[in-house]
């Protein structure tokens, strides 16, 4: 699978001291490689649209609400408890 592909090139770039900027095309091309060759383009839009997460997840920064309330959704484990500033009345 192509992003898995990808996930593995980016680590193994940022262990070796890459900075994103220099890590990311090279990755995103071998990346690709890996799929069928007509499905090659559309991985690469798809790496493209969502440069910015994997941005920061190369730079280990946290999820943002929004993504951690999708991970919820999928994995009970992860969810957080909701905290009201004043109860609701009843």
């Amino acid at each position: 699978m192509s992003a898995a592909r990808l996930v593995d090139l980016l680590a193994a770039a940022r262990a070796e001291g890459c900075c994103f900027e220099q890590a990311w095309p090279s990755s995103i091309l071998a990346a690709a490689a890996d799929a069928p060759s007509w499905h090659r383009e559309q991985w690469l839009t798809a790496f493209n649209a969502t440069r910015e997460a994997w941005r920061a997840g190369y730079d280990r920064e946290a999820a943002p609400r929004r993504q951690r309330a999708v991970l919820a959704l999928l994995d009970p484990d992860e969810r957080e408890p909701v905290v009201d500033a004043e109860p609701m009345a009843a």
